[in-house]
């Protein structure tokens, strides 16, 4: 199955497919990743010269320098329209998630970017995937679409 691909130059996120052993399984209605790290201001009492050419004078109480930390909140959200013939969490290889706890080892994630052209532009792969959450959207207004809802932890990204 061809992935068809507006022509702009503008990233669109058309196509997003799951693939099991180069199979597509199933469509994608979203998919964020995120990862974050704690920053932790630096305050002194008194005045502080910061130097090393930034010569700024910090007041007492105002922070003179910021220290990152170490990365926390590497989790990908993710909502697919649930069908009946492949559910959710068999679409990514995991089994039969009636719980979670039947998740019995890690999973990976690869993220393709491709152009209008047909190249890949980007190609991610997050190692060390546990569903975290899992759930189903279900409503009787609306277009009455089910929705599988999911979360996932990873360890590392990394570009392929």
């Amino acid at each position: 199955m061809a992935i068809i691909v507006p022509s702009t130059t503008t990233v669109t996120s058309h196509g997003l497919v799951i693939q099991a052993a180069g199979q597509v399984v199933g469509a994608i209605n979203s998919w964020n990743p995120q990862q974050g790290r704690t920053v932790t201001p630096v305050f002194e009492l008194g005045s502080v010269e910061t130097g090393g050419g930034d010569d700024i004078q910090a007041d007492s109480g105002e922070p003179y320098e910021v220290v990152p930390g170490n990365i926390t909140g590497t989790t990908i959200s993710i909502t697919r329209y649930d069908i009946y013939t492949r559910r959710f969490e068999t679409a990514f290889g995991t089994g039969n998630l009636e719980m979670l706890t039947r998740q019995t080892s890690s999973i990976r994630f690869l993220e393709f970017w491709n152009t209008p052209e047909g190249q890949t532009n980007y190609r991610y792969v997050y190692y060390g995937a546990w569903f975290n959450s899992l759930g189903r959207q279900l409503g009787a207004d609306g277009n009455r679409i089910s929705m599988a809802t999911a979360s996932a932890t990873y360890t590392r990204r990394r570009e392929l």
